[in-house]
């Protein structure tokens, strides 16, 4: 298997069929280094936040005091 330059030392594409990875190929680290296999890490889905609805007022009726009273 030929390595090119650009690959990092001690890692190798190993050719296990069926990959995310284009030509069904999956980064191996397992072969050297004994990790698993590099994990996608899982998008945290933001929660929405609530709108809390504002209570209207309600205005009291000023009685008018009569004049002479």
């Amino acid at each position: 298997m030929a390595v090119t330059m650009r690959q990092p030392v001690g890692r190798r594409w190993s050719e296990a069929a069926g990959g995310a990875t284009p030509g069904g190929r999956i980064w191996d680290v397992t072969l050297i280094w004994g990790f698993g296999k590099k994990k996608k890490k899982k998008k945290k889905k933001k929660k929405k936040k609530k709108k809390k609805k504002k209570k209207k007022k309600k205005k009291k009726k000023k009685k008018k005091k009569l004049l002479g009273e």
